[in-house]
């Protein structure tokens, strides 16, 4: 695969749970992704673990919000796939390489495809999985429908598509 992709994790004061995170995205033996962590004005040195894992670290002086932090990764990313993920999710082995050549081949089949998301599994939170999922049977019945919403804790898009 030649795409090259980028992964955006925006964290606020979840360091424990950062580490969780990136551990399972480097559990891989591809490597042609980038990871840029955006520290939205934390105040438990998430940035501590850029020495532990090869990632582009952003520090916001304040807390702006998600969305802000997601889309300030945006802006510094170099990837043609970006990856959005949240500093509390761990995502299986090789999530990175499987999530970007589906999303490619989609893509190729129809170019209108131009985002996927996964679907969430929670261990411990009813709400949580509540929340997984309904999204899961929203889409599950076969039928192909457009969705209104991304789910950013886990969701591909072609980097022109989100801009």
């Amino acid at each position: 695969m030649s795409i090259k992709i980028s992964v955006i994790i925006p964290v606020f004061n979840d360091k424990d749970n950062l580490k969780k995170c990136l551990r399972s995205i480097f559990d891989s033996s591809y490597r042609d992704f980038e990871v840029i962590v955006i520290d939205d004005g934390s105040g438990d040195n998430t940035q501590s673990l850029s020495q532990e894992y090869p990632c582009k670290f952003i520090n916001l002086t304040k807390n702006m919000g998600q969305a802000y932090a997601r889309n300030r990764g945006v802006e510094v990313s170099n990837g043609e796939i970006i990856l959005f993920t949240d500093a509390d999710c761990q995502l299986p082995k090789d999530l990175v390489k499987n999530i970007s050549l589906e999303l490619c081949r989609l893509h190729n089949e129809n170019n209108k495809v131009a985002a996927l998301c996964c679907r969430l599994i929670s261990k411990d939170r009813f709400i949580e999985k509540v929340h997984a999922y309904a999204g899961y049977a929203y889409i599950q019945n076969g039928q192909k429908r457009e969705m209104g919403y991304l789910n950013t804790a886990c969701t591909a898009i072609y980097k022109d598509a989100f801009i």
